[in-house]
């Protein structure tokens, strides 16, 4: 029984390890499977500021909203409508949104799409 219980273990962390460990790079990636504290690194726009650090991010799979605190900012300001990359995690609320708390913003010098 013993054994057992530490198979399963073994089995469920690995598991664990495995869902954290792929980096989600597009919204679509983001949507399509949300897993609270993935990681995620994407590029693409922000596309226009919905609250006081709610935004809303565009890559060319769809759109997602994404939570960033001023002191993430690359610059003074909030950048709107120029390439970023943003790295953060995924958020699943309940009762909410699907989101992404973003830790890092970086200003990206790419041809708008």
């Amino acid at each position: 029984m013993k054994i057992m219980v530490k198979v399963i273990t073994a089995v469920l962390v690995c598991l664990s390890v495995q869902t954290y460990a792929q980096v989600v790079s597009t919204v679509a990636g983001v949507k399509s499977h949300p897993v609270s504290d993935q990681k995620v690194i994407m590029q693409g726009y922000i596309v226009k500021q919905l609250s006081h650090e709610t935004y809303l991010f565009k890559d060319q799979t769809g759109q997602v909203q994404v939570e960033i605190d001023i002191e993430e900012w690359p610059q003074e300001q909030p950048v709107v409508d120029k390439a970023v990359e943003i790295v953060g995690e995924v958020e699943v609320e309940s009762n909410g949104p699907i989101g992404v708390d973003v830790e890092q913003v970086r200003l990206l010098d790419l041809a708008k799409k």
